[in-house]
């Protein structure tokens, strides 16, 4: 099931990378027959029209092959597809499961949770509400499917800052957060007022932004806007289907041990402590080729040490009251050998922190990963990939990605979810802990502990709502001043089930 999984995101991947190919092509045929049409209206030239009807009989052949390229690829993803559904139908029937109806999705939710689906389209953006307060369901804005693609990556630029000398430093973008919200939220806001749990349907474009980042008044107060996440807990799923599938699926008995934490991996065999303040991604190549597997344990060595997530694992596990001894693997243990021996099917929260590594990443990573310890054997593959997550068998309430870019398939969430976390949703987590952008690490560190420092406080509170207060700590600056701006305490969303 892993392999095909795989099969199928690489079938997809090839069509998306054959797409954008087919159409810088389109447009440089375009180009070049719309010069070489104006060189000769001045100055007719027989021997070179001859020679651009060669030019443009072998642009067209490479035309020709990349719209085979995308049909074969396409053929071969639903072969794939066809396949998963015979064989693996509960696997199907999580990743692509049918719609309910907005009743049928109602239904499912707990008092005080709404289920906010939102599909945009070229024509505009369609907005239904499940829940909430007696009144209208629906809205219709005429914000249209590229019109919303520009305003979220106009926004991300002042959230996704990692790669920068000092993350946060660029003023967050109010104004176009709250066009959005205006447009997309604000009319149904009566269906929504008072509810405390806001669970988002949302994919493509818009998947993007961890939504407790939108500002539901004018920002007027540049400096503290009126952030969404402070009128409720806020959740993502990629579809209402998915939703359901979550909240229908059936529970298993509660398990036995609290925890399992995987933190501070020893990429370099060996290697001493390092200190603090590394950002969890931002791996660059060393080489071009981008055969699989083609980077080497030089290039492994590499990534910065995280010592400080080693801290976060144990503030979890001192949270949850788990037994550091027994619950915790830090340093060379925390390695993917360890976590595939490991019986995680009895821990209700596995965490891991650590570098998330997106395609290119490393020399020929083509693949979303979890960078973990370097393995005792040199042939052994350090990495966390959807074949080993497929292979766990899981009965936790969330599982905690406390990395960089896990959100998506390549860091820009062109998938709602990328197949590393959607596996772990069908190895049996019922909510997954993700990121949107490279995180800063201290900043990390101290939402991921304080929201299991509530939960420890106060063990009536849902996921979604832990992950809130810990978050509006940050904004008040609880912590440090500098993390009331979202690049520090938006990164974090959680995708899932937000409260069972």
């Amino acid at each position: 099931m892993a392999e095909l999984a795989r099969r199928e995101q690489d079938e997809r991947r090839k069509t998306r990378e054959l797409t954008a190919q087919l159409v810088n092509e389109l447009e440089e045929d375009r180009k070049l027959a719309q010069e070489f049409a104006e060189r000769q209206n001045k100055n007719p030239d027989p021997q070179e029209a001859q020679a651009e009807k060669e030019r443009a009989r072998k642009r067209a052949d490479a035309i020709k092959q990349s719209r085979d390229g995308i049909a074969a690829a396409e053929k071969a993803r639903g072969a794939v597809v066809r396949d998963l559904t015979k064989r693996f139908p509960e696997y199907q029937a999580l990743v692509n499961p049918k719609p309910p109806t907005l009743d049928q999705a109602g239904a499912l939710l707990d008092r005080g949770e709404a289920l906010v689906s939102i599909f945009p389209t070229p024509a505009g953006t369609f907005v239904w509400v499940a829940g909430g307060n007696p009144g209208p369901s629906f809205h219709f804005s005429p914000l249209t499917q590229s019109e919303l693609k520009a305003l979220v990556a106009k926004l991300r630029t002042t959230l996704d800052q990692g790669d920068r000398p000092a993350p946060g430093s660029v003023p967050f973008d109010a104004a176009t957060s709250h066009r959005l919200y205006t447009e997309l939220v604000a009319p149904l806001a009566p269906r929504l007022a008072g509810v405390r749990s806001l669970i988002f349907a949302v994919n493509g474009d818009l998947a993007q932004v961890p939504l407790g980042v939108l500002v539901t008044e004018a920002p007027v107060d540049l400096a503290h806007p009126a952030w969404l996440v402070r009128s409720a807990a806020v959740s993502q799923v990629s579809t209402v289907a998915a939703f359901a599938a979550l909240r229908q699926a059936k529970r298993r008995t509660a398990p036995a041990t609290a925890f399992a934490g995987f933190g501070d991996p020893a990429y370099k065999r060996g290697a001493a402590p390092a200190s603090a303040g590394a950002v969890r991604a931002m791996v660059k190549p060393t080489t071009t080729t981008t055969r699989e597997g083609a980077w080497s344990d030089a290039d492994y060595a590499e990534l910065p040490p995280l010592p400080e997530t080693r801290d976060e694992i144990l503030a979890i596990a001192r949270a949850l009251g788990a037994d550091p001894a027994r619950d915790t693997f830090l340093g060379a243990q925390a390695s993917r050998q360890t976590v595939l021996a490991t019986d995680l099917s009895t821990r209700r929260v596995v965490a891991f922190a650590t570098h998330g590594l997106k395609p290119g990443d490393l020399p020929g990573l083509s693949r979303p990963a979890l960078a973990l310890a370097a393995p005792k054997e040199a042939g052994d593959s350090p990495l966390l990939v959807l074949d080993d997550v497929m292979a766990m068998k899981l009965n936790a309430d969330w599982v905690v990605l406390s990395a960089c870019n896990t959100a998506s398939d390549d860091g820009r969430a062109e998938e709602a979810l990328s197949g590393l976390a959607r596996g772990f949703f069908f190895a049996g987590a019922r909510s997954v802990l993700v990121t949107h952008w490279a995180v800063e690490t201290r900043s990390a560190q101290e939402l991921v502990t304080r929201t299991f420092a509530g939960i420890a406080r106060d063990s009536s509170r849902t996921r979604a709502e832990a992950l809130r207060q810990a978050q509006l700590e940050l904004i008040d600056g609880k912590s440090n001043p500098a993390y009331r701006h979202p690049f520090f305490w938006a990164p974090y969303a959680l995708a899932g089930d937000p409260a069972r």
